[in-house]
């Protein structure tokens, strides 16, 4: 269950803060080459809003609230992300100069674990103060706005409707995708 809850985590951090990501890939921005990322930033959440507005049948007002619940838990979504890039370098590191180093190892999943559970509070969390602005079936809809940006990222930054983990698409090259469990 917290797995299942870290992966909606993880691919609802990323389409929330699309602008960061969309940044270094993204298509427009390498056709407007004058556009600042603030610019494109602001240009992106505002077509984000509008298409959660009108998805959800969304007023003005309720957008806003909708937007300072999202905004709200975006400072914690950031650290999670940045402490999750700083734990996939530390693998890749591990396993290119210590393969067999079964401590560190032993580290690393410890941190990947309380790292889960973290996202899976948050998610929870994030969950409740929803159910504050939206009903049930809105943020079951938010989160399918949400994973369809989140895919359109992976497609502009080269992941594949997949965006499973390698180069292109934020992680360091042979850093394993703890997103979902390995098919095959």
């Amino acid at each position: 269950m917290i797995r299942a809850a870290a992966r909606g985590v993880g691919g609802a951090m990323l389409a929330v803060t699309l602008a960061s990501f969309m940044w270094t890939g993204s298509a427009e921005a390498q056709r407007r080459p004058g556009m600042d990322r603030a610019q494109l930033e602001q240009r992106i959440r505002a077509r984000f809003d509008e298409m959660v507005r009108e998805r959800l049948g969304l007023t003005e007002e309720e957008g806003r609230a909708l937007g300072a619940v999202v905004a709200s838990f975006e400072p914690a979504r950031r650290t999670l992300r940045q402490e999750e890039r700083t734990l996939r370098r530390a693998v890749a590191t591990l396993l290119e100069d210590a393969p067999g180093n079964d401590a560190r190892a032993t580290e690393l999943l410890r941190d990947l674990a309380d790292l889960r559970v973290r996202e899976a509070r948050l998610f929870a969390e994030e969950q409740e103060r929803l159910l504050e602005v939206l009903t049930p079936s809105q943020i079951l809809r938010f989160h399918a706005v949400r994973e369809e940006l989140n895919q359109r990222i992976r497609r502009l930054r080269g992941g594949g409707p997949g965006g499973r983990a390698g180069p292109g698409n934020g992680a360091p090259a042979g850093a394993f995708d703890w997103s979902s469990p390995p098919t095959g």
